[in-house]
């Protein structure tokens, strides 16, 4: 498993899309994969400008199906977590 968090969150995402059904095309892990060293979400920038992430709205869909369908996504709540307190 790659350390690159971005790698472990996606993991993590087309898991939940697979558990619900949605089949979740290897070319577009593959283009997520391929996405230049120096792409930045949203949710990035905020945080690199001192601004509160809209953090519920992109990752609290998938923690919220995780819990409700007993799937695993703990690298996504960790992540979440580092992103609220920091260090």
């Amino acid at each position: 498993m790659s350390a690159d968090p971005r790698h472990v969150d996606r993991l993590d995402l087309a898991g939940y899309l697979e558990r619900l059904g949605v089949a979740v095309r290897e070319p577009i892990l593959a283009a997520l994969e391929g996405a230049p060293d120096a792409f930045r979400s949203s949710m990035q920038k905020d945080v690199a400008a001192g601004r509160v992430p809209e953090l519920d709205a992109i990752v609290g869909p998938i923690l919220r199906g995780g819990s409700e369908h007993g799937i695993d996504v703990s690298a996504t709540r960790a992540l979440a977590d580092r992103i609220v307190t920091p260090g």
